[in-house]
């Protein structure tokens, strides 16, 4: 945990378990925040208290769990990552997927719509927003990659962006970014985000900033 998330949780914890901020602070400073993310029974006085620990220890460790399955994907990086974690599934073929995420970008589930250059193949808008409504998502990302290893977008990438971008528009379902990663190695990337051709519709989110938000919805 950072610092800010360490003052989140532990602001989260006092409110939801009902113990004043300035001992939770001062039991973390000397136990550590493990200590009190799994024994904190100092501080618990009533069993009302005890109950709601567990019952905040068990979201947490599901919340922990959610993000290493679904990560949020707050920058072009964070998404280049991900994109590439589902090509090196793919191998040498060029590829298209469709990321659906929710309202803070974690992502809800992957589809992938085709193999094959686009200019070869055929992406309707159709078949990228059909799964995009029945996930209930809030926005989708684009990736695919370029097995040559030249990531530069093709006209026929860029017009199929501009299209998706649209339909997205009429649908209310935001097209975040479309990210091409290099199939030669896994540090060059483009985002279309990045280079204006997205500006218009919904943007990255900064997920430290949700962290223990998630833990008290």
């Amino acid at each position: 945990m950072t610092s800010h998330e360490k003052h989140r949780y532990i602001q989260a914890y006092s409110r939801i378990i009902g113990v004043a901020e300035e001992k939770v602070t001062e039991y973390a400073e000397k136990k550590g925040m493990a200590a009190l993310v799994n024994n904190a029974a100092q501080l618990l006085k009533t069993p009302t208290q005890r109950k709601k620990h567990q019952a905040f220890l068990d979201l947490y460790r599901m919340s922990s769990t959610l993000k290493q399955k679904n990560p949020i994907l707050d920058s072009p990086a964070e998404t280049a990552k991900f994109v590439r974690s589902v090509m090196d599934k793919i191998h040498d073929k060029e590829a298209f997927i469709v990321v659906f995420v929710d309202v803070q970008n974690r992502v809800i589930d992957y589809e992938e719509v085709s193999v094959g250059s686009l200019a070869g193949t055929s992406v309707h808008p159709r078949e990228v927003f059909r799964n995009a409504i029945v996930n209930k998502a809030y926005a989708i990302i684009i990736g695919h990659n370029h097995p040559s290893g030249d990531v530069t977008p093709s006209k026929v990438d860029v017009e199929a962006t501009k299209a998706l971008k649209e339909t997205g528009k009429i649908l209310r379902i935001p097209v975040i970014d479309h990210v091409i990663v290099n199939g030669l190695n896994h540090y060059d990337f483009y985002s279309f985000r990045d280079t204006g051709v997205l500006e218009e519709q919904a943007y990255y989110r900064v997920s430290s900033e949700q962290t223990i938000d998630d833990l008290e919805r």
